[in-house]
């Protein structure tokens, strides 16, 4: 897991919040004519709670530098 900050809507606003980031994960909502699907964050708070953050506003706080590719969580 990394550290991060991100942002999620809590009865109609946008409330930012520090944690720990486990995994991006798809979601959707209902329409009229049918389901719009779309991808969020899943970010843990430092007290526990889970949260489904909007993917653009993750940003890590692990680091500043960007990470090589065979440190990112896998091997290849």
């Amino acid at each position: 897991m990394r550290k991060c900050k991100a942002k999620y809507l809590n009865e109609g606003s946008w409330v930012w919040i520090e944690g720990w980031f486990h995994t991006w994960a798809p979601w959707y909502d209902e329409y009229e004519n049918g389901p719009g699907n779309y991808m969020e964050a899943l970010v843990e708070e430092n007290n526990g709670q889970m949260r489904r953050c909007y993917v653009d506003s993750v940003k890590f706080t692990d680091t500043t530098e960007p990470l090589p590719h065979n440190q990112i969580g896998y091997d290849r």
